[in-house]
């Protein structure tokens, strides 16, 4: 019975609430999740992990029971796919799964790093370096095929709408990660370093101009989940040391986030993790994350 449970909130409830305002593949492809479905089970046992979880927080009074199916679904999915992850095909129609579920389990890692989150900042950190490290995965799931399954798949449209709208060719940073570059410079941290922060800062522009078509109806273009797809590894292993810098750039994705508090799955998330960032670092590095505390102070989220 907790299976059809979670099946029927499924699609009556947390698909449309991810396609109504996320534009995550999950909520804009129910049709083709549910038809993958019925052929990779790794696939339905995430959905329904994320579904339980949805529950858990819709429903606090619950919310233990849910968390803890939550965790047995997922662990499930994942015994599933790394089980026969040797076997799978490449062609784009078997990578349409497999890019569907690296997608689900990333926001499923957001979600559980950002709502049920360590009180400890540096234990929320390592959990959210470890999303980031998942997400950014996500693309490498279906590596040289990402082309072959925008052209020759159902997910074509919308893979090919954000794939050209975070083209970093020719796109000019706005004025908050230009003075967050220019800082970044004046660092003298070295060629290699400053050009990893260089490629993160670009990217995270990227995002915000995406994130910046949020409509009257609170709908979001894929800036939300772009961002961590697409920062430098190397960036992510600077984030892991607690450079300064690294974080002063993740409290700017964290306007990003702060940007989505309507949705269940980041609620205040953004909110701590510059509040955190700001106490972690001291006033000394005020001037760096002026942006992303005056975001917090307006009603409407400003993007750089």
């Amino acid at each position: 019975m907790l299976h059809a449970e979670l099946l029927y909130h499924l699609v009556t409830e947390t698909l449309d609430s991810l396609g109504r305002g996320s534009s995550h593949p999950a909520g804009l492809f129910s049709t083709e999740l549910m038809k993958c479905c019925s052929e990779v089970p790794y696939l339905l046992n995430e959905l329904l992990a994320l579904a339980a979880t949805h529950i858990s927080i819709i429903r606090p009074a619950q919310q233990a029971r849910y968390r803890h199916h939550a965790a047995q679904l997922q662990n499930h999915a994942l015994s599933f796919f790394h089980a026969i992850g040797p076997t799978l095909s490449t062609t784009p129609a078997a990578c349409m799964p497999r890019f569907l579920f690296s997608s689900i389990l990333g926001l499923h890692t957001l979600c559980d790093t950002l709502i049920f989150r360590d009180p400890d900042f540096n234990a929320f950190l390592d959990r959210f370096i470890h999303y980031l490290r998942i997400h950014r995965g996500v693309r490498a799931v279906i590596g040289s095929n990402w082309r072959q399954l925008a052209e020759s798949t159902a997910l074509g449209p919308t893979l090919g709408d954000a794939e050209s709208r975070l083209q970093a060719d020719n796109a000019p940073l706005g004025p908050e990660c230009s003075r967050l570059l220019a800082l970044t410079k004046s660092a003298n941290l070295g060629p290699s370093i400053t050009a990893t922060y260089q490629d993160a800062i670009e990217a995270l522009q990227l995002a915000m101009n995406s994130a910046s078509s949020l409509d009257s109806l609170g709908s979001c273009a894929p800036g939300l989940f772009s961002w961590p797809a697409t920062v430098p590894p190397e960036y992510i292993e600077l984030l892991a040391l607690r450079s300064p810098d690294a974080l002063a750039v993740l409290a700017h994705y964290g306007v990003i986030l702060h940007a989505h508090r309507h949705h269940w799955f980041v609620g205040d998330g953004g909110r701590y993790l510059i509040e955190s960032i700001r106490e972690y670092l001291g006033s000394d590095w005020a001037e760096w994350l002026a942006f992303p505390i005056h975001a917090l102070s307006q009603s409407t989220t400003p993007m750089g």
